[in-house]
């Protein structure tokens, strides 16, 4: 994946996760409940589990490219947070 790919997809995985997170429910539960969020964002991007961990190792063997993901990743999010109607 590209880094833009990378981004784009982690932004979906963690606003998911906030979703899953946000619903008041066990902690079991909510892992259950975020399954299907995971599958659906890896079928949209045509994702296996084996590409994925390829794409996370290299990311993790080049550290200067995958700190350039997480901060686009985080300010995305923040953008997205400041946007937010309070």
């Amino acid at each position: 994946m590209t880094k833009e790919e990378l981004t784009t997809f982690l932004i979906e995985m963690y606003l998911a996760e906030s979703r899953v997170d946000n619903i008041p429910i066990v902690k079991d539960s909510a892992i259950k409940l975020f399954i299907p969020y995971e599958e659906k964002l890896m079928k949209k991007y045509k994702l296996s589990d084996s590409t994925l961990k390829k794409t996370y190792q290299y990311y993790m063997d080049h550290p200067k490219e995958m700190e350039a993901v997480y901060d686009a990743v985080i300010d995305s999010l923040s953008l997205r947070e400041q946007r937010a109607p309070n």
